[in-house]
């Protein structure tokens, strides 16, 4: 059994832009001894782990995992040449090689750009 609450999300993100995705666990749980905490991206479920369309580490600078605060900060480069549409993803959690848990998998939403300036 998971120490972490099992949950769905779902992010929206416009393609080039920058924007911080925060996953709070309710309870609190201190997840500080965790060896990693990565975001995988993919097209669908069926894609091969050697195509993932995109994966981010936490954001240790806004992260404050002893409280059990998850922050995945993206930029403008990390986005910018994906297609419009919804990919899924999860978050793993890997404490040891014998603990790895998946609290949350969901959605990833990539929206088209409205206004596009070609020059600054």
């Amino acid at each position: 059994m998971s120490p972490y609450s099992d949950f769905t999300c779902k992010f929206r993100i416009t393609r080039g832009s920058t924007k911080d995705f925060k996953v709070i666990f309710q309870s609190g749980d201190d997840i500080s001894n965790a060896e990693s905490i990565v975001m995988t991206i993919k097209e669908n479920v069926t894609t091969p782990d050697s195509e993932i369309t995109l994966q981010k580490d936490y954001d240790e600078t806004k992260s404050a995992l002893n409280q059990g605060v998850m922050v995945f900060s993206f930029l403008p480069e990390d986005t910018r040449d994906l297609d419009d549409g919804t990919y899924l993803f999860d978050i793993q959690i890997t404490v040891d090689s014998e603990h790895i848990y998946v609290p949350c998998v969901g959605e990833f939403t990539v929206h088209r750009n409205i206004f596009f300036r070609t020059q600054f």
